[in-house]
C-alpha cells in the first residue's frame, strides 16, 4: 500500500490510496469527508491496514482503516484545537497501533489504538525552552520498544532546528538525546530498524543561505 493525496482544479485535496497486487498498482477508493491528506501507512495483515494524516478543513487528525475490502474513517483524538497532524504510523498488532505527529505549533502528538479506540498518550517536550516540536517517523521493534523521530525549534538560539528522537518502553515516552550536524537546521523525516535492533534515521541539515544536505543517524543496539 501507498498513500498520499490528489488535488482537483480548485486545489481541494482528497486522500489517495494505491495498492500493489504483485504485478500492477491500482487506485483503491477511500473516503473523504473534508479536505483530507494522508501521510503514512502501515499494515498488521492484508485485512488490517492503517493510514494516517490530517483533515485540512478542521485541522484534525485523520485515521483510515482497511479491513480487507474497504477503507473507512475511524474517529481519532486531538490534543487541543489547533492544527493536529499525524505524519507517521506503526502497526505492531491488531490492538497495538501508534500514530505520531504534532498538535499545534508547540508540541508533539502521539495517539494509540488499543483494538477498540484511539487515545492520546502524553509525550515529553525536549525541554521548557523549545517549541515547534514534531514527530514525523516511527518504527516499532516490539510493543515495548518503539522509536519516533522528528525535530524541534530552539528559539533562544536563532530559531535553530534540532533533531528529536523519543522512545516508548511499554509504559511511557521519553526523549533520547540525538546528534546534530554542525549546521543550524537539522531535521529527521524517517526512522527504521534492522532485525538486530540497529536504528537508522534520515533527514536534512543545512543553513538558510545554502542548499540542504542529507542527514543520516545510526544508533546501535
Amino acid at each position: 500500500w501507498a498513500v498520499g493525496y490528489s488535488s482537483d482544479s480548485s486545489f481541494n485535496n482528497r486522500p489517495l490510496t494505491i495498492h500493489w497486487d504483485g504485478a500492477t498498482w491500482s487506485i483503491v477508493p477511500s473516503p473523504s469527508v473534508n479536505d483530507d491528506i494522508l501521510f503514512a501507512v502501515d499494515a498488521v495483515a492484508t485485512n488490517d491496514v492503517w493510514a494516517v494524516g490530517k483533515s485540512q478543513n478542521e485541522a484534525r487528525t485523520l485515521t483510515l482503516h482497511w479491513n480487507g475490502s474497504a477503507w473507512s474513517v475511524v474517529p481519532s483524538p486531538n490534543d487541543g484545537t489547533n492544527d493536529n497532524i499525524l505524519f507517521g504510523v506503526a502497526a505492531v498488532t491488531s490492538n497495538d497501533v501508534w500514530g505520531v505527529g504534532n498538535a499545534g505549533s508547540l508540541k508533539t502528538l502521539a495517539i494509540h489504538w488499543d483494538g477498540a479506540s484511539w487515545s492520546v498518550v502524553p509525550t515529553p517536550p525536549f525541554n521548557s525552552n523549545t517549541n515547534n516540536e514534531v514527530l514525523v517517523g516511527i518504527v516499532a521493534l516490539s510493543s515495548d520498544n518503539i522509536w519516533t523521530a522528528g525535530q524541534f525549534l530552539l528559539p533562544l538560539q536563532g530559531s535553530a532546528q534540532q533533531t528529536l528522537t523519543e522512545n516508548w518502553d511499554g509504559s511511557s515516552w521519553s526523549v533520547v538525546p540525538s546528534p546534530n550536524a554542525k549546521r543550524s537546521n537539522n531535521r529527521l523525516h524517517g526512522i527504521t530498524a534492522t532485525p538486530n535492533g540497529t536504528l537508522w534515521a534520515v533527514g536534512t541539515t543545512g543553513v538558510f543561505t545554502k542548499p540542504e544536505r542529507t542527514l543520516i543517524l545510526r544508533k546501535n543496539p
